[in-house]
């Protein structure tokens, strides 16, 4: 159960687009909204008033603000994000590297270190999703799975999230194939049985859930293509965390997924 929704704001228009979609999901699970920020001491005062600002323009009666003084801004948000029933929905800063795609230094701590799911709007989300009757409105849920994704984390985040936005769950899997082709869930038993068994799960857990089986020759890629023409209002995702040189990299799926998802994402933590 959502009863807060957290807004990591750093005074900046991009951290800000987080806003209005947080704005839906408090009103839509009768939630509270708070708007946070990290700041040294000498700049807690117009932290504190710029959030009081747009807090303000909000017009909502349950909205709070929180400036948490001498804090980096992942450890202040990992702290709020900490309540079960809180949700950080929050901006992430995208950029083209050389040869890689980076979501914000900010957004990578806090998806590394959060337990709890986090509601991601990346770089390339469409401003139409951000308002509440066209996000919802007879929408679907995708949730991207593969061999690695434990059914105890997706049911219950996949299940709470249809349920409370009203969307259709689908749970899709890309497995190699030719670019565009659908593969014949006979020729891929072991990933038809994994996706059908999640999909007859949430069925057990009162939500009406297809599935799929993709194909194609780059995972994000084929996924981005499908979620795009669902079209799709939310997609869930794991992240995947693997021990690098001097970090834990998210995964290249779930950072391209949302880099280029026209929509919001979910991204759900490995146990």
């Amino acid at each position: 159960m959502i009863t807060r929704v957290v807004v990591p704001l750093d005074g900046s228009p991009l951290a800000a687009r987080a806003i209005p979609p947080a704005r839906a999901l408090a009103e839509r699970a009768g939630a509270s909204l708070l708007l946070m920020t990290a700041a040294r001491d000498r700049y807690v005062r117009d932290a504190g008033e710029r959030l009081d600002r747009q807090a303000a323009d909000l017009g909502l009666d349950r909205v709070e603000t929180a400036v948490v003084p001498n804090s980096s801004a992942a450890e202040a948000i990992l702290t709020e994000a900490r309540d079960p029933n809180t949700v950080v929905c929050m901006s992430a800063h995208g950029r083209s590297g050389v040869g890689q795609v980076l979501l914000g230094s900010v957004a990578e701590a806090v998806l590394r270190g959060s337990e709890r799911p986090v509601l991601v709007i990346g770089p390339s989300v469409d401003r139409g999703c951000w308002q509440f009757a066209h996000w919802f409105a007879d929408g679907k849920l995708v949730a991207a799975i593969d061999e690695s994704m434990a059914p105890e984390a997706v049911i219950p985040a996949v299940a709470e999230w249809a349920r409370l936005l009203g969307l259709r769950a689908w749970v899709v899997e890309v497995v190699p194939g030719a670019a565009g082709i659908e593969p014949n869930p006979d020729e891929h038993g072991a990933e038809s049985a994994a996706v059908r068994h999640l999909a007859e799960r949430l069925g057990d857990a009162g939500e009406a859930a297809q599935w799929k089986i993709l194909g194609g020759p780059h995972v994000a890629a084929s996924l981005l293509d499908y979620v795009t023409h669902s079209p799709a209002s939310l997609v869930v995702i794991g992240t995947h965390g693997r021990t690098g040189v001097a970090r834990v990299a998210l995964g290249s799926v779930a950072m391209h997924v949302v880099h280029h998802c026209h929509c919001p994402v979910l991204v759900i933590p490995r146990p």
